[in-house]
């Protein structure tokens, strides 16, 4: 695509990143997609902290935070470091896919899937929950990825969902019965599902493998070894490594396809 279009993507980018910190934050715990898409038109965006209306200028994405200097304008108190973290993933990413995607239509349907999987990132790195009101129709859009772009490659997305539940059902089953205790839930299992139907099922075992690279890396970062009762969200590593497959498969660049072999 275009270099010229990555500015308008990065200033697109931020303001999806907006909506996205919007809706994690007004996600509930037990959510149904109806109630959730309420939540998103109102009540008006107000402080954490305080519960001051949070005013127009004062939403505009990267911009306003740092003009305010990471503080609540009435109240004074600091927001959230993770709305600025979000919204640069969001902005670069979509800069990034600019770059990466050798056609509009490929542009499109990357977006839909990094701009899911950060959201479902977030949400389980915050609640340790991957819903099915995200996973489902993930999965679903991944499909009809393959019968709009490749309908030659459409069985291997639907055993690549099929494999990749099955896959981590089936470790979760192995793990449960030799500690006696859940070790990994359902959504990350229908999660795998989903991105097995956008890469195909040949690719599942790269991404299961980088995203155990990942997680053990993260772990470790992280001290998770010191506390062993802490549990540690996989939708992040899951996110990572299904969007570097996906870009390795169908992106533009010579060196990411070159390493994959994909």
């Amino acid at each position: 695509m275009d270099k010229l279009l990555v500015a308008p993507a990065i200033i697109a980018g931020a303001l999806l990143g907006s909506f996205l910190c919007l809706a994690i934050a007004r996600f509930p715990q037990h959510a149904c997609s109806r109630w959730w898409l309420l939540r998103l038109c109102q009540p008006a965006s107000c402080c954490d902290h305080c519960g001051a209306r949070i005013r127009w200028r004062d939403l505009i994405p990267l911009v306003s935070l740092l003009l305010l200097r990471g503080a609540c304008r009435d109240c004074h108190q600091t927001i959230a470091r993770h709305h600025f973290v979000v919204e640069c993933i969001c902005a670069l990413g979509l800069g990034a896919l600019v770059l990466l995607s050798p056609s509009p239509a490929l542009f499109i349907w990357l977006m839909l899937f990094s701009g899911i999987a950060l959201l479902l990132s977030e949400i389980d790195r915050r609640r340790l929950l991957l819903p099915d009101v995200l996973t489902g129709p993930l999965l679903w859009l991944g499909l009809m990825f393959h019968i709009v772009l490749l309908p030659d490659a459409v069985a291997s997305a639907v055993t690549g969902a099929i494999a990749g539940y099955l896959a981590l059902r089936l470790l979760a089953s192995v793990y449960a019965l030799i500690y006696r205790r859940q070790g990994m839930g359902r959504g990350d299992a229908k999660y795998l599902a989903a991105i097995g139907a956008w890469t195909g099922v040949f690719s599942l075992p790269l991404v299961v493998t980088m995203a155990a690279a990942l997680g053990i890396a993260g772990w470790l970062l992280t001290g998770g070894w010191r506390r062993k009762a802490t549990r540690q969200p996989f939708g992040p590593c899951l996110s990572l490594a299904g969007w570097w497959v996906l870009i390795a498969q169908h992106g533009s660049t010579d060196w990411l396809t070159g390493l994959f072999k994909l």
